[in-house]
C-alpha cells in the first residue's frame, strides 16, 4: 500500500475563516455527551520475510458516536495512515494546534531496530497519545476523515480516491504586495507586546516547553541510573550465586538471597520499560504538541501582522490620492520625465489618480477581510488554546497516575519477594 505524498505548506488564509462553525450550547452538550475512546496496541509485522514487510498496529474504537455503525470496533493501521491522517487533518483544521505524529518531529529516544519490539511498542504508545488528543479535542473528534479512519475496512481505496492535494500558499496569488508574498513582506516583523493580547499565551508557552525540556532530562538521567542500578543486581546477584557453590553449608540461603535480588533487578527492569514507554513517550510527545501550539500563536501573530501592514498601505495611498486630487503631486522630476515623454500633464495627473482610485479601493476591501480574518484567527485562537489546556491537564494527571501505579506495583512486588526471602534464610 502506497500512502500519497503530502504537504506541509501553510493554508490559504482565506480558509481560515470558515474553521469552524458557531456552536450551539446544544451542540456542545451533545458533544460532551458522547464518547470517543481510541486505543493503539498490539503491533505487528505484516507480510514478514519480504521486501514490503511493515508494521500494523491495532486500533480499537469505543464510541456512541451517530456516525459509527456500530459501539465497540477495531482496524488495524500502519504508520503511514497515520500521517494521511494527520496532513488531511492539518489541512482542513489550519486554526487549530493539531497534535503532532511520532517523527513528525525529531524521535531520538525511539532507536534500534524498526521492526524491533522496542520500536514497535513505544511507537504504538506515541500513535496512543496522538489518537487519544485529537479524540479529547472537540473540533478535531468530528472531522470526517477520522471517523474513517477508525471504522472503514476499505480504508485503502479511501486513501487513493481522495489524495491530500498541496495548497497554493496565499503569497502565489497576484494582488496588492504585486507578487510578494505577505509572509516575505512581514518576514522579520514582530507585533508590539502592547498590541498583542497573546503575549501571556505565548510565554506561557515558552515556560512549559522548558519545563517539559528540563523534566525529560530529569527523568532520562533517572532510568540511566536504574539502568546501572540493573546492571549491578545483575551482578550483585550472580556473586551470590558464586558463593553458594563455594560454601556448600550456606548454598540454600544463598540462592534465596540471589533469587531475592534477581527478582529485584527484574522488576525494576520491567518498572523502567513502562516507564519509558507510558511517560517518557507521551512527555517527549508533549514538547512537540507545545511546539504546535507556539506554530499557532505565530500565524495568528502573522495574520495580524498583514492586516497592520494593509493599513499602513491604505493610509499611505490614500494620502497620495488625496495630495493629487487636490491639485499637488506633480513633482519636479516626474514633470520633466512627463515633458521628455511628450505626456500632457492633465492626462497624466488623471490617470495616476484613477489608479490611485482603483488601488485604493482594492486595498479597502483587502483590510477589511484582513481585519475579519485577523479577528476570527484570534477567536479560534483562543478558543483551541483552551483545549490544549484542557487536554494537556487530562494527559498528564493520567500519566502522573500510571507513572506513581508503576512506582507502587515495584515496590509492593519487593515486599512481596523479601517477605517469601526472609523465612527462608532465617530457618
Amino acid at each position: 500500500m502506497t500512502t500519497p505524498a503530502h504537504d506541509d505548506t501553510s493554508p490559504p488564509a482565506a480558509t481560515i475563516v470558515a474553521e469552524r462553525a458557531p456552536e450551539t450550547d446544544e451542540d456542545k452538550e451533545s458533544l460532551w455527551l458522547s464518547t470517543l475512546v481510541c486505543r493503539v496496541s498490539d503491533p505487528h509485522k505484516e507480510q514478514e520475510g519480504t521486501q514490503n514487510a511493515y508494521i500494523s498496529y491495532l486500533v480499537s474504537t469505543e464510541s456512541d458516536f451517530p456516525a459509527f455503525q456500530a459501539r465497540s470496533f477495531s482496524v488495524r493501521r500502519r504508520f503511514s495512515d497515520f500521517v494521511y491522517l494527520y496532513h488531511a487533518i492539518v489541512r482542513d483544521h489550519p486554526a487549530c494546534a493539531v497534535p503532532p505524529l511520532p517523527d513528525k518531529q525529531r524521535m531520538e529516544y525511539i532507536t534500534g531496530d524498526r521492526f524491533g519490539p522496542e520500536f514497535t511498542t513505544r511507537r504504538a504508545s506515541s500513535l496512543h497519545y496522538f489518537l487519544e488528543r485529537v479524540a479529547n479535542h472537540p473540533i478535531l473528534r468530528r472531522a470526517p476523515v477520522l471517523v474513517v479512519f477508525l471504522e472503514s475496512q476499505v480504508w485503502n481505496s479511501y486513501m487513493r480516491s481522495r489524495p491530500t492535494k498541496q495548497l497554493a500558499s496565499a503569497g502565489e496569488s497576484s494582488g496588492i504586495f504585486d507578487g510578494f508574498s505577505d509572509v516575505l513582506v512581514n518576514a522579520f516583523a514582530k507585533l508590539p507586546k502592547d498590541k498583542d493580547d497573546f503575549v501571556p499565551a505565548k510565554q506561557r508557552a515558552d515556560k512549559l516547553a522548558d519545563d517539559v525540556l528540563h523534566t525529560d532530562k530529569v527523568v532520562t538521567r533517572l532510568l540511566k541510573y536504574e539502568a546501572e542500578w540493573e546492571a549491578d543486581l545483575s551482578e550483585f546477584s550472580n556473586q551470590f550465586v558464586k558463593l553458594a557453590q563455594l560454601e556448600p553449608e550456606m548454598a540454600a540461603a544463598f540462592r534465596v538471597f540471589a533469587d531475592g535480588v534477581h527478582g529485584t533487578e527484574m522488576a525494576l527492569s520491567q518498572m523502567r520499560e513502562a516507564v519509558e514507554t507510558e511517560y517518557v513517550v507521551p512527555l517527549r510527545d508533549t514538547e512537540n504538541y507545545v511546539v504546535s501550539v507556539k506554530n499557532l500563536l505565530k500565524l495568528r501573530e502573522q495574520k495580524q501582522l498583514d492586516y497592520e501592514g494593509l493599513i499602513d498601505y491604505l493610509q499611505k495611498s490614500t494620502v497620495e490620492r488625496n495630495v493629487l486630487a487636490s491639485g499637488g503631486g506633480n513633482g519636479f522630476l516626474r514633470s520633466r520625465v512627463d515633458d521628455l515623454r511628450g505626456v500632457d500633464h492633465n492626462v497624466a495627473r488623471v490617470e495616476r489618480l484613477r489608479r490611485l482610485e482603483a488601488r485604493v479601493e482594492e486595498l479597502t476591501k483587502s483590510a477589511e477581510a484582513a481585519k475579519e480574518l485577523s479577528q476570527t484567527l484570534d477567536k479560534e485562537v483562543a478558543r483551541d488554546l483552551v483545549d490544549f489546556e484542557r487536554i494537556k491537564t487530562l494527559e498528564m494527571k493520567s500519566t502522573l497516575g500510571a507513572l506513581a501505579e508503576e512506582h507502587i506495583q515495584f515496590f509492593q512486588a519487593m515486599v512481596e519477594q523479601w517477605e517469601k526471602a526472609i523465612p527462608e534464610l532465617e530457618s
